[in-house]
């Protein structure tokens, strides 16, 4: 979402709650004006911060993309050199 600094207003009349939401929260020179009240309504939707680049962050629905306890144990048996075992 990138919208001029309005993406506030889509943000606290949303309806449904998407697993990913991203929004222009800042720049070089930019800070969305209502950082806080966007921060604010990601916390208490759930959602937490998965990615942040040079203007925008990405939130994530809380548990959207957590490891299963099977892939968890997969990774950590098939890829050895990424917990120092050889």
């Amino acid at each position: 979402m990138d919208i001029e600094g309005g993406e506030w207003y889509v943000i606290k009349h949303l309806k449904s709650r998407p697993k990913v939401i991203s929004i222009e929260t800042h720049g070089k020179y930019y800070v969305n004006p209502f950082i806080k009240q966007i921060e604010e309504w990601m916390q208490k939707e759930n959602y937490t911060v998965w990615y942040k680049d040079r203007s925008d962050t990405i939130f994530i629905k809380s548990g959207f993309l957590e490891p299963t306890l099977g892939e968890q144990f997969a990774t950590f048996w098939l890829l050895p050199e990424s917990v120092g075992r050889k």
